[in-house]
């Protein structure tokens, strides 16, 4: 048996989870949907691609596992993979919930919101994992606010700008931008008090994490199914403070490893709350949280679905 797992494009978060897994089984191979030079060394991957997947020779390939649907679409037509192969998805935006799934014989739900909403008779519930053995928690006494990932709209970071701005703290992160009037929005509020990186290695990652004083997600729910930087941060020992979404509705706990907040003024208060007894407390419970959520297990329940 042997799988071809194709991910978005080199740099994307999904590359978070699919490159793991293929590393962890000698069957299944990974390769890119889309060339993407443009997120290379943007903190999610090492510099060198790998190949795309108009490249890959596939004979010999049993089941070939998506993970945007949009993309699983055109290449399915383009390529008449149906009834030749095979064919999972793994949903990573809520967004793809009422789309048509009809093509793949597996879908892969990582939120409770997904299991629910996707209409599949074959269908697996599969939260995300992360390496938890690359990020070791610090000792960070600054406090400055931490993000991760790309500037979109959706990730509503200049709510997280004017808080920091109010706050007098330092925005510091990392990551690419999709949505430059937020980025825009963001510099015009912080101006030297944004520390911003849209160059940085993977292996730079760890560290930065243990820089922070507090990491927010403020993303619009049913939107992501993560984010996998909240869980990273988590493992890094850093608090977090997030919107109800993905990963963290579904297994956080208010108060006790994390703070869950709707708007800028609630965000504003959570983090102005977090004295020393309260920011120990999430942090520890974060460990424990995030310590089941070991990216060996989830491959294990991923290789499970090929049989």
């Amino acid at each position: 048996m042997r799988v071809l797992e194709v991910a978005d494009r080199p740099g994307w978060a999904i590359d978070r989870i699919s490159k793991p897994v293929a590393q962890r089984w000698p069957e299944i191979d990974q390769c890119y949907g889309a060339s993407g030079a443009r997120f290379i060394g943007t903190g999610y991957t090492s510099k060198k691609a790998a190949i795309t997947f108009p490249d890959v020779p596939l004979g010999g390939y049993d089941w070939i596992h998506f993970y945007r649907h949009k993309g699983a679409m055109s290449k399915i037509k383009s390529y008449r993979l149906a009834r030749r192969f095979r064919l999972a998805l793994t949903v990573c935006s809520e967004r793809d919930v009422n789309k048509d799934f009809s093509a793949f014989d597996a879908v892969i739900c990582p939120t409770r919101y997904v299991l629910r909403k996707v209409n599949h008779g074959n269908k697996f519930y599969i939260p995300f994992g992360i390496d938890v053995t690359r990020f070791k928690p610090g000792h960070s006494t600054s406090g400055a606010i931490g993000y991760v990932g790309r500037i979109a709209k959706h990730k509503q970071l200049v709510i997280v700008a004017s808080v920091a701005r109010k706050l007098d703290v330092t925005l510091i992160g990392c990551g690419y931008v999709d949505h430059r009037p937020s980025w825009k929005a963001m510099g015009k509020l912080l101006g030297d008090n944004l520390k911003f990186q849209v160059k940085l290695s993977e292996a730079e990652v760890p560290a930065l994490y243990r820089k922070m004083g507090v990491y927010v997600c403020m993303s619009k729910p049913h939107i992501e199914t993560a984010p996998l930087p909240v869980m990273e941060a988590m493992a890094s020992g850093v608090p977090v403070i997030s919107t109800r979404v993905g990963w963290p509705l579904d297994h956080c706990t208010d108060g006790e490893n994390i703070l869950f907040v709707d708007d800028e003024s609630s965000l504003l208060q959570a983090i102005k709350s977090l004295d020393a007894p309260l920011r120990d407390r999430l942090i520890q419970g974060g460990l424990e949280l995030i310590s089941e959520f070991d990216l060996d297990y989830y491959a294990g329940r991923v290789r499970e679905v090929y049989g």
